[in-house]
């Protein structure tokens, strides 16, 4: 009630609807609801905690409607990943707030090395690239140990500025992203990345190559994708791995 008396004064209701109707509606995808209606059931563990909550929303929706089991789990306090695992997937948060006690849950760490180390995929953006880096650094100096699956150290930038629009043109194929595919996000500021070993680089563009990362099966992206609004990448949650032929056509 109180939201709506805060806006009902500048509210344009008529104006807004007269809009909405000059407005063509959006192409849906017939089988979007139904992409592994008659696959076996996939589990995707999900790393969500005070630490780890940045998620959109409509994609962990459209993951369990196409037939996923997402299962979460805490880098905080989890001992492991949940079993099964298919994917692995972290998304943004404040790991800066909780840098000690994610460097402390060594069993976790280490699980999610054990996954990485047999070919499972993982996918993390935003901070939970960070949390995928070698270590944490603070202006002050101190240094928190992650979970070193990306060869990099993840420099915490606490006078950030707002997350900032880009446009990321894919030069390599991964499992999740196939090359020649254009995506547009937001790229977090609070993280600088300094690399520490090789690594594959999987933006086109020379100066994004610390935006888009990865080693083995092993993702990382600085920048927050919706990718329930890019739901031929949803699909490859589901496919061990893309042939290169389709990728070579954005598929």
């Amino acid at each position: 009630m109180a939201l709506a008396a805060k806006l009902l004064p500048n509210l344009d209701v008529e104006g807004l609807l007269a809009l909405a109707r000059r407005t063509p509606p959006l192409a849906v995808e017939p089988d979007a609801f139904s992409w592994s209606r008659d696959r076996q059931r996939f589990r995707i563990a999900v790393a969500y905690d005070q630490a780890y909550c940045g998620y959109y929303p409509e994609t962990l929706d459209l993951l369990e409607a196409a037939g996923a089991e997402l299962c979460d789990f805490s880098p905080l306090t989890s001992g492991s990943i949940p079993p099964d695992a298919d994917i692995v997937f972290i998304g943004c948060g404040h790991p800066e707030r909780h840098a000690a006690q994610l460097a402390g849950n060594h069993c976790l760490k280490q699980s999610l090395r054990c996954f990485a180390a047999a070919g499972g995929r993982i996918y993390a953006e935003g901070s939970g690239l960070a949390y995928l880096c070698r270590e944490v650094v603070f202006p002050c100096g101190n240094a928190a140990p992650m979970t070193g699956l990306l060869p990099a150290t993840a420099r915490w930038l606490p006078q950030a500025t707002e997350p900032e629009p880009t446009e990321v043109i894919f030069g390599a194929t991964s499992w999740l992203v196939p090359s020649r595919t254009v995506l547009r996000g937001y790229r977090h500021p609070g993280w600088q990345i300094e690399p520490r070993g090789p690594m594959i680089t999987y933006a086109q563009d020379a100066r994004q190559r610390l935006d888009v990362f990865g080693r083995g099966d092993v993702i990382g992206s600085r920048v927050l994708f919706n990718l329930a609004a890019n739901q031929h990448l949803l699909r490859r949650f589901f496919e061990p791995y893309a042939p290169v032929a389709a990728a070579a056509h954005g598929e």
